[in-house]
């Protein structure tokens, strides 16, 4: 083969590249459904891609994709508590059931700490969080049912600089499932950065005081309806949690790829989420037997007053739904997911993302409301 004709060998793949990428973005909502399928079987032609129509956790290798980032598109209308205190002297912090006693010396460095609170009590709260409750056990999630969580945050009320105690802090939780009569010992408290996408647990509610200082103090009195934690040591999310081994799956569409499709508990205080594959096929957990709420938010990154957030664009979603009775889970290929439809997807006005009230209505799960 002379010069020319190698060159050429080389074009004439770069145009057929240059040809599909030029086409319409298949996540277009301008485009017909036979168009976009005409476009992913191209690419998938193109880059010997197996069909989409297998859950996108589960291709030809069968190794599950990288967790998405989370969507967090709605923390800001979540109810904040704030408190300031002398950094030698200590304070204390209640919001919402959740009751935060910093000791004396905590912040022994620091004149001035500012403290800010988050508390999650009710199925809308977690929505507007958008913090998945599911905690990694080998190569599988097992989903949380949060009984009490919140959200910390230590700064320095001077300069604005996280910091983080030197003495650990008690947390007292008021328990919002007054159903919760089971095994104490099974309770278990959960830890979660700003920055990881993994929850950890921390310890369990029934450990008692090592003579070594080993194990912190925790201990629930149901009759109370409190438990105790007394390791808060960091910034980030704190859950409360009894664990829920009946967990089942969902599976259906969303008219998008580039979206987040989320299960919320109405019944229960949990969410999961995923991103479906790129013919909008998804599989997501939820816990059995029990009333959700499945939905999809479609999102673009933009930088606003210095901040880089997401803003969300599109809104999706389905009817209350209650979950099969059926034991179930995404990371088994053949799980007898629920067929639960197609989600389609819908432009929303830019300022319902700030307010709570109508986004809450747009999700049919006004304030006044169960």
């Amino acid at each position: 083969m002379n010069g020319s004709a190698r060159v050429l060998a080389l074009i004439i793949p770069l145009l057929s590249l240059s040809a599909i990428f030029a086409q319409i973005d298949p996540s277009s909502p301008q485009i017909s459904p036979e168009e976009r399928r005409r476009i992913i079987q191209q690419q998938e032609n193109l880059w010997n891609l197996q069909p989409s129509g297998a859950p996108r956790a589960f291709r030809s290798n069968n190794v599950p994709y990288a967790p998405a980032p989370i969507f967090t598109g709605f923390q800001n209308l979540l109810s904040v508590e704030t408190v300031e205190v002398a950094g030698a002297e200590g304070g204390y912090l209640n919001a919402n059931g959740i009751y935060i006693s910093i000791p004396a010396q905590a912040f022994p460095d620091t004149s001035r700490v500012r403290i800010r609170l988050v508390v999650l009590r009710e199925p809308r709260d977690f929505i507007l969080a958008g913090v998945p409750l599911n905690l990694k056990q080998g190569n599988r999630h097992i989903l949380l049912e949060s009984v009490g969580m919140f959200h910390i945050d230590f700064r320095d009320a001077i300069t604005d600089r996280s910091i983080e105690p030197q003495t650990e802090i008690a947390a007292y939780a008021a328990i919002t499932d007054t159903n919760v009569n089971a095994d104490v010992q099974n309770a278990r408290v959960y830890y979660r950065s700003d920055d990881s996408n993994d929850w950890i647990e921390k310890s369990t509610f029934d450990n008692e005081v090592d003579g070594a200082g080993g194990s912190p103090v925790v201990s629930m009195e149901l009759d109370g309806g409190f438990g105790l934690y007394t390791g808060i040591d960091k910034s980030g999310w704190w859950n409360f949690d009894i664990p829920e081994p009946e967990i089942t799956c969902l599976r259906g569409t969303v008219a998008r790829s580039d979206v987040h499709v989320f299960a919320a508990g109405l019944s229960y205080n949990g969410l999961d989420q995923v991103v479906p594959d790129v013919q909008g096929h998804f599989r997501i957990n939820a816990l059995k037997n029990e009333k959700v709420k499945v939905y999809a938010v479609q999102a673009r990154r933009v930088q606003t007053s210095g901040e880089n957030r997401l803003v969300p664009l599109e809104i999706g979603q389905l009817q209350p739904l209650t979950t099969h009775d059926v034991t179930a889970h995404t990371s088994d290929p053949a799980a007898r997911c629920m067929a639960i439809g197609h989600i389609d997807m819908h432009g929303i006005d830019a300022g319902i993302a700030g307010n709570r009230e109508r986004l809450l209505e747009l999700l049919g799960l006004p304030d006044n409301t169960n």
